[in-house]
């Protein structure tokens, strides 16, 4: 069975709403018929006739409205309209005639009926002729001067032009209405279509990811192996062509391997999968271990490395990942402090440790120090630098896992001091630490 669709529910209820409103003003013309004997002075069965026609006349259109297409509506409507001006008039005429005080409302009606038929000017103006007609007839038997029908026309005719440009602003303000739904409803389908190729681009990196992984780890072992193996030494078995050949395949190699944790950390990262193990962890501790992986590249890009980490910074986080921090950026250090010294630094505070990585190389400007940490975006002065522009996004999302935050002090030739702010305990570390009672295990998907 197909589903209704948003318009077609707005349309129904629309339906609705006018037959609950035209079903009350038929109820509301049968009640009033108590005004009738008032102005009479007594009962009389004309007038209660002329009523319940019209609201016979009245529930007859609302029941035919169910079902009733665009155009059978509005043509609906616009009998309706004729037909009340007519049923009113006439019960004017039977009630005193001028003397009748539902002859003097009888400007109000084109109105009255505007409120109840919305956008539907063509409803107006033909209520206003059938109310003109009825009124002029009124006034000519009831023996007025030309001037006086002359007098009360031109009054009509000004209310039924009023009523209807009501009713056409309101056409309009409707159509506005629509186009501005139907364009919420498009920008709807774009958001959920964005999100839904948002979605599978995500599954296909981590797919994509985890199975370049596995060969990758295998070539790197390979690689390992091979320089273990063999000697590596001037005048060994190897000569300087070929070790320099197997060290720019181990470079590149281990580059990949960057990659691909990249892309494998974005998403988790955008899907909210990060699993995070808190331990003790001396931060000091493990920025040494870390600088000193990095003695090499930093050699071999004429940077020194100046370690001022006396004191221990213990915590409690996740090691994997703090190594990581460290780890992105000391190699971002490397990268782009051209050939300056790498000074590491940290300071211990009662409840948080801050840990600042600063090069001496070519800066971040103003503009770009807030950009830098977005996916995929890179500071204008950086663009020859080989990457995915990931590992700062990726710095700073780990931080925020690990209730922290990362900043940057920078400007252009003048290096970047990158200075990381963590909890020694964060709300999710202590939770994480919180004892759970047998049985109460969550269960595992």
């Amino acid at each position: 069975m197909p589903r209704m669709g948003e318009g077609d529910r707005r349309s129904t209820d629309g339906i609705h709403e006018r037959q609950r409103v035209l079903l009350l003003c038929a109820a509301i013309i049968v009640l009033f018929a108590l005004t009738d004997r008032l102005a009479l002075g007594s009962f009389a069965w004309r007038p209660l006739l002329v009523r319940f026609l019209w609201a016979l006349f009245i529930v007859a259109t609302a029941l035919n409205l169910r079902g009733a297409g665009r155009e059978r509506t509005r043509e609906l409507m616009l009998a309706l309209a004729v037909f009340s001006a007519a049923f009113y008039a006439a019960l004017a005429a039977l009630t005193g005639g001028v003397a009748s005080p539902l002859f003097h409302w009888m400007l109000a009606l084109p109105v009255a009926i505007a409120v109840v038929i919305q956008d539907h000017p063509a409803a107006i103006v033909g209520s206003g002729l059938a109310m003109l007609a009825g009124g002029l007839g009124i006034l000519t038997a009831g023996g007025a001067s030309p001037a006086l029908c002359w007098q009360w026309a031109g009054t009509a005719a000004i209310m039924v032009a009023l009523a209807a440009y009501v009713s056409g602003s309101y056409g309009r303000l409707h159509a506005r209405e629509a186009v501005l739904r139907r364009a919420g409803a498009e920008a709807d389908t774009r958001a959920r279509a964005s999100e839904a190729a948002i979605t599978a681009r995500d599954e296909f990196l981590a797919i994509a990811a985890h199975e370049l992984r596995t060969p990758l780890t295998s070539l790197l072992l390979q690689i390992d192996a091979v320089e273990r193996s063999v000697s590596i030494s001037p005048g060994g078995v190897l000569g300087e062509v070929e070790r320099q050949r197997i060290g720019s395949i181990a470079r590149q190699a281990s580059r990949l391997s960057g990659l691909i944790d990249g892309m494998l950390d974005m998403s988790r990262l955008t899907a909210g999968r990060l699993v995070l193990n808190f331990d003790e962890v001396d931060l000091a501790a493990l920025a040494r271990e870390v600088a000193h992986r990095f003695s090499p590249d930093a050699a071999a890009a004429s940077c020194t490395m100046k370690i001022a980490l006396a004191e221990p910074l213990v915590g409690l986080w996740d090691e994997a990942r703090l190594d990581q921090i460290v780890t992105n950026l000391i190699a971002n250090a490397v990268k782009y402090g051209a050939g300056g010294a790498i000074e590491v630094e940290g300071r211990a505070g009662a409840d948080v440790v801050q840990f600042v990585v600063r090069d001496h190389g070519i800066g971040i400007s103003a503009e770009d120090q807030e950009r830098i940490f977005r996916r995929f975006e890179r500071a204008s002065g950086q663009r020859q630098h080989p990457g995915l522009g990931l590992g700062l996004w990726i710095t700073s999302e780990l931080c925020k896992a690990l209730g922290g935050k990362i900043s940057v002090t920078s400007a252009v030739g003048a290096g970047a001091a990158f200075t990381v702010t963590l909890p020694r305990r964060s709300a999710a570390a202590l939770a994480s630490q919180k004892p759970r009672l047998p049985g109460l295990e969550p269960p595992r998907a």
